[in-house]
């Protein structure tokens, strides 16, 4: 991504006013018809690099977001879990069996395991239509 901005920055003409850092910003009647032709290869090579760069980009996202999201899902529901978990509690006491819960603590579990399950279902979905 760092490198995407850099690069970017870097083969985007900088102009004031008319002169500029890379010719294709001088008027066309300063340059030679050969200055001209090269400034028209230079802009094709940049747009034709900057659309595989792009391409390049698209499908490295499309390969990731499925694991970030099946990995998001696998975690999600893990604390889901152990958050419902450490919201119930039973203790047995001279055969009298006592069970204390925390509600709030058993919703947000049941919340984690929600968007846990959400989250790998959708990370599976993207990763079968590759």
């Amino acid at each position: 991504m760092i490198f995407w901005l850099v690069f970017s920055w870097l083969t985007t003409p900088r102009t004031k006013g008319v002169i500029s850092i890379s010719k294709v910003a001088l008027p066309l009647q300063l340059q030679s018809n050969n200055a001209r032709l090269k400034a028209i290869e230079h802009q094709r090579a940049t747009s034709v690099l900057l659309l595989l760069l792009n391409q390049i980009h698209l499908r490295i996202m499309k390969q990731i977001i499925p694991i970030l999201l099946i990995v998001a899902g696998l975690g999600l529901g893990f604390m889901g879990i152990n958050t419902f978990q450490d919201s119930t509690a039973s203790a047995s006491f001279l055969g009298i069996d006592i069970n204390a819960s925390d509600e709030g603590g058993q919703m947000a579990g049941i919340l984690y395991l929600v968007l846990g399950a959400v989250a790998l279902v959708a990370g599976a979905m993207m990763a079968r239509k590759k």
